[in-house]
């Protein structure tokens, strides 16, 4: 199948997400969803639990390939460097079972609250254990997928900060998940960031906000409701061949019984609708170039 690829977390009946649209499934709870906390998340000892999740979803035509880990990975292996043995169990397990693309946090912590000092090795531990899970992913086949969250208060705030760390680690296994909300929230132009960074992005996340980082205003809002126009930016993909994931994520409640879920069915809908544009628009340039 050509062009983006629908992904929704693993959260229901294979059969019926099948039936939906969907493409594949993610395994474990997105970043903010409460199994974050309440142990949903991929880790070395559930690995064989998620795996058949993965399994039977690839049974009903899904694909699976895509885990949401703990988000503060990175975070913990930096307080204690003994998790990094931990994580290098996990990608073990992971590849071993066909899982290849982990999200993982871009280094959250807020550098505003540290000293210099504090700064300084932050960053440094940061790259450093980096580093070290990329030369362990990399012969697995595994991509960790940094989030561009684009705070102006982190590590990699800016547009510059991430371009240098793409040429200091140049490895296949550096890739990212490109937020459309944190890009929008950053004053930033998507499509000049799909355009600049496609090489790296294995997936999209679909969001739309109003307001911006600097002024803590940042909120977020239906699909067809923010300042960020999605239907270019999908046709910016689709010229740009894009076959990666494409992932409806924070759904805002609605005021109405069910709010979160039919919040959630939109962006389902939504995404699926611009996503078919784009394979249009993509078969329809194929057939008048063959």
């Amino acid at each position: 199948m050509r062009g983006a690829q629908l992904r929704l977390v693993n959260d229901g009946d294979p059969v019926l997400l099948r039936a939906m649209g969907v493409d594949g499934v993610v395994l474990g709870c997105p970043p903010g969803g409460r199994g974050q906390e309440l142990g949903t998340v991929v880790t070395s000892e559930n690995v064989d639990r998620f795996a058949r999740q993965a399994h039977e979803a690839r049974d009903h035509g899904l694909a699976c390939e895509w885990v949401y880990p703990d988000w503060n990975l990175i975070e913990k292996t930096i307080d204690d460097p003994r998790c990094l043995n931990t994580v290098r169990k996990l990608f073990d397990a992971l590849a071993e079972h066909g899982l290849s693309d982990l999200l993982v946090s871009c280094g959250l912590r807020n550098l505003e609250a540290l000293s210099a000092a504090d700064r300084a090795t932050y960053k440094r531990r940061f790259a450093e254990h980096l580093d070290m899970l990329y030369r362990h992913a990399e012969p697995l086949g595994l991509h960790l997928c940094l989030h561009t969250s684009l705070m102006p208060w982190v590590y990699l705030r800016d547009v510059e900060a991430w371009d240098r760390w793409f040429r200091e680690f140049p490895c296949e296994a550096n890739s990212i998940v490109l937020c459309l909300g944190c890009t929008e929230s950053a004053g930033l132009d998507a499509l000049e960031l799909i355009g600049k960074w496609n090489p790296r992005i294995r997936a999209v996340h679909v969001r739309n906000v109003v307001g911006r980082f600097e002024n803590r205003t940042h909120e977020d809002v239906r699909l067809d409701g923010g300042t960020l126009a999605l239907p270019p930016v999908f046709d910016k993909l689709a010229r740009l061949d894009f076959r990666g994931a494409v992932i409806p994520e924070h759904f805002p409640e609605l005021p109405c019984a069910e709010g979160l879920s039919v919040s959630r069915a939109f962006a389902l809908g939504y995404t699926r609708a611009l996503i078919q544009v784009q394979r249009t628009s993509l078969s329809d340039r194929e057939e008048s170039h063959p």
